[in-house]
């Protein structure tokens, strides 16, 4: 009986440690609407960003030549190949100087009680993950599947990784969907295959930190790219 019970436990306590839906809804300053999760003791928005406008009200300008989305310095927001389709499914494409304060003049582009999270932010929403059962399998670090959306990425055939058995991808309701990028040089790639967002992390002069998740990839990746890379953003609650 107890090598059953401690068989059973991992499995209840898993049950538990499941994010709980707020059922609160969020609206930016365009007027979008965005569901949020609990994941541990963070509220995250379950939908990219897709604001053309700061929280007060100031309009962001949509840059869709690829010439001057390579030159721009400043903030600016485009749509996956200036498609505004794409952004309803996908959200915006946003370089780092949109939710830098010191090129926006310290506007925040998250609506009113939510930011752009931090490099350690992702941190926080990492460990949990990694620390309360949503690997895959025995692997604790293999957590994309867990926070991927169960349909839209393009498929894979290895266990584990995010194209494959997507059915039983995001268990955190986190649902993230591959909005692809756009470079520092303007060219749109990997509708369907990444997911990139941006932290509000400043790496160096030239570059920022952002998160991401590739379809044929089972754990979170982190890195640093140019400012001027057009990423998605998720906003996470003050």
């Amino acid at each position: 009986m107890k090598k059953s019970y401690m068989m059973v436990l991992p499995v209840i306590l898993s049950l538990i440690l499941l994010p709980v839906l707020q059922g609160q809804i969020v609206n930016d300053a365009d007027g979008n609407e965005y569901n949020t999760v609990t994941i541990g003791t963070q509220v995250w928005m379950t939908e990219n960003l897709k604001t053309t406008s700061y929280s007060d009200g100031t309009a962001l300008p949509n840059v869709t030549g690829n010439d001057e989305w390579a030159d721009i310095s400043a903030p600016a927001y485009c749509r996956y190949n200036n498609d505004v389709d794409n952004s309803l499914i996908y959200g915006a494409l946003y370089n780092w100087f949109a939710i830098d304060g010191k090129s926006n003049g310290g506007k925040n582009l998250c609506p009113e009680g939510w930011h752009v999270p931090t490099d350690d932010d992702w941190v926080i929403l990492l460990r949990f993950l990694y620390n309360n059962g949503y690997g895959f399998e025995d692997d604790r670090r293999s957590v994309a599947k867990s926070l991927a959306a169960s349909s839209g990425w393009k498929a894979h055939n290895i266990a584990g990784n995010v194209g494959t058995d997507q059915e039983i991808n995001n268990r955190t309701g986190f649902t993230a969907l591959p909005a692809g990028y756009r470079n520092f040089r303007g060219e749109f790639n990997y509708l369907g295959s990444y997911s990139y967002w941006w932290t509000s992390t400043e790496n160096s002069g030239l570059k920022a930190r952002y998160i991401f998740i590739h379809n044929y990839y089972n754990y979170v990746g982190k890195g640093d790219f140019r400012k001027q890379n057009g990423f998605s953003i998720r906003c996470l609650q003050n």
